[in-house]
């Protein structure tokens, strides 16, 4: 988390910024248009061919970064995504994922 929390403030290296972008609606103004969500950058390698009827992600999916991360991010309550630097989202996460184990 701490990873994609520093690609989305610009202090990640390229090679783990290339593979996360920012969740932008695609042709209307959405609610979710303003909730900090990411997604995986798409790619050909993901498309299925002759050669390679299934896909990637279904193979090898929920053991990549580019997969994972998103999920877990958009999984947290807004609060934590939209903290304002990385000490904020270190107290914001950790509450969250106490509040998550225990059932508070």
């Amino acid at each position: 988390m701490l990873f994609l929390f520093k690609i989305l403030s610009g202090h990640a290296p390229h090679y783990l910024s290339s593979l996360i972008e920012r969740y932008v609606p695609r042709n209307r103004s959405l609610r979710s248009g303003d909730s900090n969500n990411v997604t995986r950058v798409k790619t050909d390698k993901h498309k299925k061919t002759k050669e390679n009827p299934r896909t990637t992600i279904k193979r090898y999916g929920w053991r990549a970064f580019s997969v994972v991360a998103p999920f877990l991010w958009n999984e947290l309550p807004s609060s934590v995504r939209q903290s304002p630097n990385l000490v904020t989202f270190k107290s914001g996460l950790k509450t969250f994922y106490f509040k998550k184990q225990f059932n508070l």
